[in-house]
């Protein structure tokens, strides 16, 4: 088991993980023309990490916008598991292999969680998330987005 970049070859595993997340569900609604056009942007970036098993079968999904928070600081687009691997520890792995690997020298890192994932809300949190402040109608109408940042000593 192992954490690679993903290529456009895990194109349909990354959207079946997305589109049967509440996240998926919520902000792409069974759209799923536009989360392969999403996808394959941040693939054409490689800006996506996922978390593969033996048999390379994706169990979770990271992007990464690098320099994507004020054009200096890391921010994480999205972070889904695959619903059957979900509370074994892969969102905890997949977001320390960015933090300590892919951005080891960074001083800040961004995210953007809704108020309605309150699962995510307390993983970031435990991993040394802070609220920083609150966004409402951001990505959707109705919804609000609360930004988080972890600060590091590097």
């Amino acid at each position: 088991m192992y954490i690679r970049i993903a290529d456009e070859l895990d194109l349909n595993s990354i959207v079946k993980i997305i589109n049967n997340s509440k996240l998926g569900l919520r902000y792409f609604e069974n759209d799923t023309n536009k989360l392969e056009r999403v996808i394959k942007t941040a693939l054409e970036k490689k800006e996506i990490h996922i978390r593969v098993d033996d048999n390379n079968k994706c169990l979770g999904v990271l992007q990464v916008n690098h320099d994507g928070a004020f054009d200096k600081y890391p921010y994480i687009h999205f972070l889904v598991v695959h619903e059957c691997e979900r509370g074994k520890g892969i969102g905890t792995e997949l977001l320390r292999y960015m933090e300590d690997v892919l951005h080891e020298k960074t001083r800040k890192i961004f995210l953007l969680v809704g108020t309605w994932n309150v699962e995510a809300q307390r993983l970031y949190a435990r991993l040394g998330y802070r609220a920083f402040c609150a966004f409402d109608n951001f990505y959707k109408l109705g919804e609000t987005e609360v930004l988080m940042v972890k600060e590091r000593m590097v």
